[in-house]
């Protein structure tokens, strides 16, 4: 018996041996790859990759509706749509009916919200609406909302296109083909509202038009109408590592509005839930974070370039960047299942690392 013990713990010791050299090979990461033309190697801090938020209604439901709103790095179709659709240029609700990608999406392929939608086996058929209706309740109804080019507020960062206060119209309007409604239209304690907006905001103010208070005080406003609505769920994006894209990387001062923007936002979201003290949360996904992972470590997500924008480039998966501003598809699509994984509470290193099968 003491004989059999003694093989059972050294069995036991191997293997806990081996666990752990196992976690050692899947932790070790390849060195962040040399600078782009004219820039310097430079460290990427964020705040928090973990932020507080609000108190979480206990527990919460199942996600059944996204809500979304955003510019270009969402859009799928909508102001395409408006430009180009023969039959008035007004968007299908809830989510448009788009034309097959890359047709008006600025990435070259799917938007994020399209790859939730394929990545959870909602149908996708010629004509279909991406986002349609769940066929099962672990699938989300996406009401896709965002506009390419869109700011917080057009009277700061002068625009023509629906900004955020607009979405909120065209949400409440159903694409102005209803009444305003004055209340949420879905259950409260199972819709997420998404907002993604800020790199048209921070790039304006990079370039000398409006700045980082009259941002936070502009998504303070938009936040506080929407809570009004009914909303209680919020998911706000943080601005990705922009000093790094190719369009902005040899702009002195894109770095530090970026960190300004991003660190006034998660106070404001911190004092937003205290004021509301209802039990509605506002959760930071941290984008900066995950972007800068793709930049410092290509291979790790399947990334060749990191500097230049594909254009008409052969391989775009292999490119962080579509064009000089904004993420390719294969970098949207990793994205997309990171705040899945997200919203299902996966949260540090383990949300950051990986490529998802991607």
């Amino acid at each position: 018996m003491y004989f059999a013990s003694s093989l059972n713990f050294i069995a036991l010791c191997a293997l806990v041996t081996a666990t752990f050299a196992d976690a050692a090979i899947v932790a070790k990461r390849d060195p962040p790859p040399p600078p782009g033309p004219g820039k310097q190697p430079h460290p990427h801090p964020s705040p928090p990759a973990d932020p507080p938020s609000g108190p979480h209604p206990s527990p919460q439901r199942p996600i059944t509706d996204a809500i979304i709103m955003g510019d270009s790095y969402t859009d799928s179709c909508n102001v395409y749509l408006q430009n180009y659709n023969a039959t008035g240029g007004n968007p299908k609700y809830p989510f448009p009916t788009c034309p097959p990608p890359p047709t008006g999406r600025a990435d070259q392929g799917r938007s994020w919200p399209e790859w939730v939608r394929i990545d959870q086996g909602q149908k996708e058929e010629p004509g279909s609406p991406p986002g349609g209706e769940p066929v099962n309740p672990s699938q989300w109804n996406i009401v896709n909302l965002a506009q390419s080019g869109a700011v917080c507020d057009n009277s700061i960062f002068p625009r023509t296109v629906p900004d955020i206060g607009q979405q909120t119209k065209l949400y409440q309007t159903h694409y102005n083909t209803k009444p305003a409604a004055s209340h949420i239209y879905t259950p409260a304690d199972s819709t997420l509202l998404i907002m993604f907006i800020g790199t048209n905001d921070v790039t304006y103010i990079v370039n000398g038009t409006g700045s980082v208070a009259q941002e936070t005080s502009c998504i303070s406003s938009k936040l506080d109408t929407l809570h009004t609505l009914g909303f209680k769920r919020f998911l706000m994006v943080q601005n990705i590592n922009l000093q790094d894209c190719p369009q902005l990387a040899n702009t002195k001062n894109t770095s530090s509005v970026v960190h300004q923007d991003n660190d006034q936002q998660q106070k404001l979201f911190s004092q937003l839930t205290k004021q509301w003290n209802d039990g509605t949360s506002i959760d930071i996904f941290p984008a900066y974070d995950l972007f800068s992972a793709f930049y410092d470590h290509p291979s790790e997500y399947g990334f060749d370039n990191v500097h230049q924008g594909c254009n008409t480039c052969s391989t775009p998966d292999k490119y962080l960047w579509a064009n000089s501003l904004h993420p390719s598809s294969r970098a949207f699509h990793i994205f997309a299942k990171k705040v899945v994984k997200f919203t299902n509470g996966v949260r540090g290193q383990q949300l950051i690392n990986g490529a998802e099968g991607v």
